[in-house]
């Protein structure tokens, strides 16, 4: 068990490291073309508590 918790930790910072690049890549684009903030964030009604912020 302890062999493959070891490589699935591997893995996942394999991936993580190869998809940063392409990440980077991305928002780096939406940024570009449409302004910041790249993730799209709203202020909505909260019931009688006033407004909350979803992202």
């Amino acid at each position: 068990m302890f062999i493959k918790r070891v490589f699935d930790a591997l893995l996942a910072a394999f991936g993580l490291q190869a998809l940063a690049l392409p990440l980077r890549v991305l928002v780096w684009q939406v940024r570009r073309k449409l302004g910041s903030p790249v993730f799209f964030r709203e202020l909505r009604p909260a019931g009688t508590a006033g407004h909350s912020k979803f992202s």
